[in-house]
């Protein structure tokens, strides 16, 4: 048994390594940490989903920038893209709901899903949502963006 177990490590570890070696990743990013989400959110080259998973009216209150609002029981009805290699980072309130929405993408199929966790543990400035006559307004500090609803 002992020498299965380790056998399976090794092999695990092995796997893992070369994987990151042909994928051109030394060191995986680690996007439970708040400065990694931060550079994630700042740059614009690169394609990821970044799920709030609370009710969509703590979401239009203040939520992550470039956030999509897919609350918990409509993620779990539905899956969000095809891609199923595409980077994806789960939020929302407190208590387990975002560990348990990451659990439920991976379990589905999803390769690259990480849960942030709170969105209180966000230490940037917060995106907010309001709307004026017929258009969608989106706010933050650095100013405001008009969408047509």
């Amino acid at each position: 048994m002992f020498h299965f177990t380790v056998g399976a490590l090794v092999s695990g570890a092995l796997l893992l390594t070369i994987y990151f070696i042909l994928s051109g990743k030394r060191n995986p990013v680690d996007y439970r940490r708040w400065i990694q989400l931060n550079r994630l959110v700042s740059q614009k080259d690169f394609e990821y989903l970044l799920i709030d998973i609370r009710p969509e009216r703590e979401f239009e209150r203040a939520h992550i920038p470039t956030a999509v609002s897919i609350p918990f029981e409509k993620l779990i009805s539905s899956l969000p893209v095809e891609n199923m290699f595409l980077t994806i980072i789960v939020y929302g309130g407190k208590g387990n709901q975002p560990v348990r929405a990451a659990r439920y993408l991976s379990s589905s199929g999803y390769f690259n899903v990480t849960c942030f966790g709170s969105v209180s543990r966000w230490k940037g400035e917060l995106a907010r949502i309001g709307y004026k006559g017929d258009k969608h307004i989106e706010y933050s500090e650095k100013g405001r963006a008009d969408f047509p609803v």
